[in-house]
């Protein structure tokens, strides 16, 4: 069997978006954030589609990546507030009409190169998610496609919903124009830990 590595491919946003979701994610860590951002090992990012890739195919991956950034003209990203989740997942989200659209399109160039690989979990996930989850699952690799997917930058992660969390923190507007595409190694919670190679949208 090959080898294999969960991947996060992303919208890795400007830098004075990255240092303002710093500024925040330093904020929530005095509150029991899990991990700070610090665009060192911790990369600020809206992610596009996580994926389990073999290695042996993680070349073809750039490559499409590559022609596929070639194809697009930056485009803005507008910042909807700031939200918190159930499962204590505090981000700032983005209307996300033209990522879905953008998701879609890259789903459906990864099918033939994840030969049908999972994350870690996904196979016991699967046995109690919602249909619309479990297809995503079988057919894009990733649970949170098209309706259900809502671009955000996430800040931190609490052990469990924080209803102070934002209480002394100012929100400011995020929204930016999108300009590059990131390949990142995957690690918990859905970080970005290590970058693989970065891609310019057309100018």
């Amino acid at each position: 069997m090959s080898k294999s590595q969960p991947f996060n491919i992303v919208v890795y946003p400007p830098e004075a978006i990255r240092r303002k979701a710093i500024e925040v994610s330093r904020d929530l860590q005095g509150k029991g954030g899990l991990f700070v951002l610090d665009d060192i090992d911790y990369f600020p990012h809206v992610t596009i589609i996580m994926q389990e890739l073999p290695l042996e195919n993680l070349a073809n991956v750039r490559e499409m990546l590559r022609g596929f950034a070639a194809e697009l003209k930056p485009f803005a990203l507008r910042s909807v507030g700031y939200r918190q989740n159930d499962r204590g997942y505090a981000h700032v989200e983005f209307e996300g009409s033209h990522l879905r659209l953008m998701q879609k399109e890259i789903g459906e160039r990864l099918i033939s190169l994840r030969n049908g690989l999972l994350r870690k979990g996904d196979d016991e996930y699967m046995k109690s998610c919602s249909e619309l989850e479990a297809n995503n699952i079988r057919i894009y690799g990733y649970r949170f496609i098209g309706e259900n997917y809502h671009p955000h930058i996430t800040f931190t992660k609490f052990e469990s919903r924080n209803d102070q969390a934002y209480s002394d923190v100012s929100e400011v507007d995020f929204s930016f124009e999108a300009a590059q595409i990131g390949l990142f190694t995957l690690g918990q919670y859905g970080t970005c830990r290590e970058l693989v190679e970065l891609f310019n949208l057309s100018k």
